[in-house]
């Protein structure tokens, strides 16, 4: 490239890990399969995408579970498939999407409510 020069780099961030506490995973997934219907709840695998989710738990030393939802796309208006979080063109259809993660969330803190677990 004839550069005049070799390139410069500088660090300025990291985030850490994000592991799933395994209890918490087995603790809403469950009910997750109880009141979902078939093909919605699924295991998602391993990325390596950057997240500073765990900053929050991890600096009370709590347990979490990191869950997502990829949504939906209107297919009356896109046959292509939903982008990436944080893309700007992450669009997912307002219905079923925020539906599907408000029960999500109510379900969740049912399970920790549940006193017979």
């Amino acid at each position: 490239m004839r550069c005049p020069r070799a390139p410069e780099s500088e660090y300025y961030d990291q985030f850490p890990l994000t592991v799933n506490d395994r209890d918490t995973h087995d603790r809403v997934r469950t009910p997750f399969d109880a009141f979902f219907e078939d093909g919605v709840v699924g295991d998602g695998d391993p990325v390596t995408a950057s997240e500073d989710f765990s900053r929050i738990p991890g600096a009370w030393d709590a347990p979490y579970l990191y869950w997502n939802v990829t949504g939906t796309v209107d297919p009356s208006t896109s046959a292509e498939p939903l982008a990436a979080h944080h893309s700007p063109f992450f669009a997912p259809a307002m219905q079923p999407t925020l539906q599907v993660m408000t029960q999500a969330h109510i379900v969740a803190a049912l399970a920790y409510l549940d006193t017979d677990q």
